[in-house]
């Protein structure tokens, strides 16, 4: 994914690599609506449909959109004569940097940098917006899903919380505070790393603030999280940041 917006690549667009060859085969450019777009996006089990969010020149909020893979090879851009032909649906609930798909294909959740941030929570198969997870009114740039993809991870961002809430209700219900199953409060700083060890016991969660802030105890760097006592067992210096 090309987000777009720099001085020497200014459409953004999105690149597919032939995995074998390791080589670019096609890149498809948004030429006509479109500022910029997450830094991550998400297949459906099939592989025929990207799901890749879009903000608005304007100034308004995001949109995601479920875009048709096949028609990547007719064209090279995204443009106002061929974007029907595209996007099947799209949602307008606002656009950010995480897109974070449940093992089996089924959730998948957006976060929204505009109008009342959080995460979306989408049903991927019948193209359906769920609702939105409030996650203290922030947009955190990444997720996990636990492997039995009942509980979703993420983070509070700025506000420093590695979070996790029990999916197990959705569709029907979409989480809230009250569904919280982790709240382990890292002190300061921009949380943007989320990884989960697969055997589930563990969550790794980046701090990428230097210096550490007087007063406070460092959590800068990689800190492991113990599901079961829900507590930082170790901190591994550095500055991690979106994976």
């Amino acid at each position: 994914i090309n987000t777009g917006g720099s001085a020497t690549l200014k459409q953004p667009g999105v690149s597919i690599f032939d995995r074998k060859t390791s080589t670019v085969t096609k890149t498809v450019r948004f030429t006509t609506g479109v500022a910029s777009s997450g830094n991550f996006a998400n297949v459906n089990p099939d592989g025929t449909e990207l799901w890749l969010c879009t903000n608005d020149p304007a100034g308004g909020v995001g949109t995601v959109n479920v875009i048709k893979t096949a028609v990547f090879t007719k064209y090279s851009t995204i443009n106002s004569t061929n974007k029907n032909e595209f996007i099947s649906a799209s949602f307008n609930v606002g656009c950010g940097v995480q897109s974070t798909q449940t093992p089996d294909g089924k959730y998948l959740f957006t976060s929204s940098d505009q109008g009342t941030k959080g995460v979306n929570v989408f049903d991927v198969k019948n193209h359906a917006y769920l609702g939105n997870i409030t996650n203290a009114n922030t947009a955190p740039h990444v997720g996990a899903v636990s492997a039995d993809g009942k509980t979703y991870y993420t983070t509070t961002s700025a506000k420093s919380h590695a979070v996790g809430y029990d999916i197990s209700g959705l569709p029907a219900k979409v989480p809230t505070d009250a569904d919280k199953v982790l709240d382990v409060d890292l002190g300061y700083g921009g949380l943007h790393a989320v990884r989960l060890h697969p055997n589930g016991k563990y969550l790794f969660v980046g701090n990428n603030t230097w210096p550490v802030p007087a007063g406070k105890t460092s959590t800068s760097g990689l800190n492991v999280i113990d599901l079961t006592s829900k507590s930082i067992v170790k901190n591994l210096p550095g500055r991690p940041h979106n994976y």
